[in-house]
């Protein structure tokens, strides 16, 4: 246990660090309101200016603990916090260390989180969401889309076009966006459209039945889509992107 004297010499180190500049890896001590949100916000700090990677270890407990001044308990719910939200991870007998991102499980915590927030701006805000983004994948999609990516496109199209009921019709309407994104062959523009259909195939499903006119208008869209698909035709896709999902940037809450 430090003496009186060595923690009035840690507190002036401290002090000079944070009015002259801190040393690259170092954490400074917090103040006294919600402890734990703060330590993990520090702890993810000292992660990014350190450059840690995937597998490194962090410091343990008690150095964190040390560095940040609160008790180990805090630390230990920062770091809870942390591996809850998959910054971190723990290895037996080893210690706590950087945990390798992953895509899937991160975007599917988005879309969970959208899905929960249905009010009327969030709806809207949505809505011009999915609108701007699939309209600008359209150059990459055309530059990329292969003979097997529009095969398995007009199969959706086709299985849409003759599904009876409104569970069905949304489940083919979102493999065909799903598909028609991928085919970018590009994994992070997959990632970041997933949020936003993941949460259309959520909410849509309990928005009632379809009209018959509405689901003409999807048909007609993914036909006009799967043509520019075919002529690798940006300028057509982005025309037939446009006109498709203009139905739920205009009207979103009558749509859903």
């Amino acid at each position: 246990m430090p003496s009186g004297t060595a923690k009035r010499l840690l507190f002036v180190v401290r002090r000079c660090f944070v009015r002259y500049g801190m040393p690259p890896d170092s954490l400074v001590s917090l103040d006294r309101t919600d402890l734990p949100t703060q330590a993990a916000s520090k702890i993810r700090e000292y992660i990014l200016r350190n450059g840690l990677k995937a597998g490194d270890m962090l410091l343990t407990e008690t150095e964190l603990s040390e560095r940040l001044g609160v008790s180990r308990s805090t630390v230990r719910e920062a770091l809870r916090s942390l591996k809850s939200s998959g910054v971190l991870e723990s290895i037996r007998g080893s210690g706590t260390r950087i945990k390798k991102f992953d895509f899937d499980e991160a975007f599917a915590n988005l879309a969970l989180g959208l899905s929960v927030d249905t009010n009327h701006a969030s709806l809207v805000k949505l809505a011009e969401a999915r609108y701007v983004t699939e309209v600008s994948f359209a150059p990459v999609i055309a530059a990329n889309v292969t003979d097997d990516d529009i095969s398995e496109l007009t199969v959706y199209q086709q299985k849409n076009a003759s599904a009876k009921s409104r569970p069905k019709q949304l489940e083919w309407d979102m493999a065909f966006h799903r598909k028609l994104i991928d085919s970018s062959h590009n994994k992070y523009l997959l990632a970041t459209a997933i949020i936003i259909l993941e949460w259309f195939s959520t909410e849509r499903t309990f928005a009632g039945t379809e009209t018959a006119p509405r689901h003409a208008h999807t048909i007609r869209g993914h036909l006009r889509i799967i043509d520019a698909c075919r002529r690798r035709d940006a300028e057509r896709l982005e025309k037939a992107l446009r006109d498709h999902l203009a139905l739920y940037r205009d009207f979103p809450v009558d749509v859903l």
